[in-house]
């Protein structure tokens, strides 16, 4: 790999996923540039070598991407492309995935593929499992995609592909006569983006930070207290959910939420 390369690092934000990135690899380029947000004529005049994309939300337009190579990391198997691909991975229960780097072109993730490592997902929601699986696999990643298209090697072979929408509230709309995994998965994948709305005692809340319990009651009644939590019985078993975010408001420690301070 060029050692003199000018490399900018652009991101949506600058997350554990980003920093995980920068921190490895900044040091190892002849120039190495941080951008937060997608500015054109600024990426344009710093006139990169390469451009490495952690975490972008963005699509890059064509200025960028043919001036130089662009490698995007996507939160998912080269096949299931979309921003919300992981939130769908989690609604349907899904355990064998993968975290792959392509090469961005016009349509979204749909470039030369130049990496991919596969994992298995575990229980959790969608911003655990970036915090614990994906921001590990993104140096190791970017190194393998790098390393490839350096070497003159051609791109990974690419199999069929499918574009899943942007997941939206509707989608992880939910009743709590449904069973406790079907609901789990639901607040999971909206955890914690874009968020599931639920009712609890007449409220309509964001919920977040569900974990399942094996304790029965009504559906959609609030059966107790754990901690800073409350236990609310769905069609099967009940959940705990930790924090609740009033409409308009902040996210709350779920007890405080309905009780208040005291």
């Amino acid at each position: 790999m060029p050692a003199k390369l000018r490399v900018l690092f652009l991101c949506s934000a600058f997350n554990g996923l980003t920093q995980s990135v920068w921190t490895r690899w900044a040091g190892r380029f002849g120039q190495s540039r941080l951008k937060v947000g997608l500015d054109v004529p600024e990426i344009l005049a710093f006139a990169p070598d390469l451009v490495l994309c952690p975490y972008l939300l963005e699509r890059l337009p064509p200025a960028v991407f043919e001036a130089c190579p662009c490698l995007v990391l996507h939160p998912g198997p080269h096949g299931l492309g979309g921003p919300s691909s992981l939130q769908w991975a989690v609604l349907a229960g899904r355990t064998g995935w993968a975290v792959s780097c392509f090469e961005a072109r016009k349509h979204w993730d749909q470039g030369p593929l130049w990496a991919e490592l596969p994992l298995e997902l575990q229980p959790g929601s969608v911003i655990e499992l970036y915090r614990r699986q994906v921001v590990p696999l993104a140096v190791p990643l970017f190194e393998a995609a790098l390393e490839r298209l350096f070497s003159g090697a051609p791109p990974l072979e690419r199999g069929p592909f499918l574009y899943q929408k942007k997941i939206t509230p509707q989608d992880l709309r939910f009743d709590w006569q449904e069973t406790g995994p079907q609901i789990l998965a639901k607040i999971r994948a909206g955890d914690s983006t874009p968020g599931t709305l639920g009712p609890i005692q007449g409220q309509t809340f964001g919920l977040f930070k569900a974990q399942p319990r094996e304790l029965q009651g009504p559906p959609g009644e609030v059966l107790g207290f754990e901690g800073s939590g409350v236990l609310v019985g769905t069609g099967t078993h009940g959940l705990l959910i930790e924090r609740l975010m009033p409409q308009g408001g902040m996210k709350l420690k779920a007890k405080t939420a309905l009780l208040g301070s005291h």
